[in-house]
């Protein structure tokens, strides 16, 4: 058996110090509900004046416009459809870099060709190109380095014939089709 023996004349725990601990803790956290109280209203506030600003403005817009969103329509709609279109096709226009295409060109235009023209079509996503060329084996050599240059997914050959060039010999004018070039 063991026998326990507490020859202290008070407890060691200082309940005076505690409990003053206890009351100033109580008071940062009081005050900390209020700081925070306060706070949320200041933001309730906020959103309610901010509310009635936006409300406020949504009338001078419609007021502006004419009541234009009341009167919305499935035809007003379709034109609304067609000019968002319409940017959106100068948009794809504006992104073409022509100063890539133009090197990849640069790469594989023999000497002895030369392009006359370039089209691209934003819509079928192509690029046409119209030229010269001195002689047959020429052009065949721009068409197998398109193809080579792995940049175009079909390469076409639409048309070519023979033409008189003034002051020079015949050479061959051709269109070519470029797919997969953006």
């Amino acid at each position: 058996m063991k026998y326990s023996i507490n020859l202290a004349s008070r407890s060691y725990v200082n309940k005076r110090a505690l409990y003053l601990s206890y009351i100033v803790c109580g008071f940062i956290l009081v005050a900390g509900l209020f700081l925070n109280l306060g706070y949320y209203l200041k933001l309730q506030n906020q959103v309610s004046t901010t509310e009635i600003r936006l409300a406020e403005l949504e009338k001078k817009i419609l007021a502006s416009q004419g009541g234009e969103a009341a009167s919305y329509s499935a035809a007003r709609y379709t034109e609304v459809i067609e000019e968002i279109k319409v940017a959106n096709r100068l948009l794809q226009r504006d992104t073409f870099r022509w100063t890539a295409l133009l090197g990849r060109l640069e790469k594989v235009v023999p000497g002895n060709v030369s392009i006359q023209q370039i089209e691209p079509d934003h819509d079928k996503r192509i690029i046409k190109l119209n030229g010269l060329a001195k002689e047959l084996r020429d052009m065949k050599r721009f068409l197998d380095n398109l193809i080579k240059s792995g940049d175009y997914k079909d390469v076409l050959l639409l048309n070519q014939a023979t033409v008189e060039v003034e002051g020079k010999s015949p050479q061959l004018r051709f269109s070519v089709e470029l797919r997969g070039g953006f």
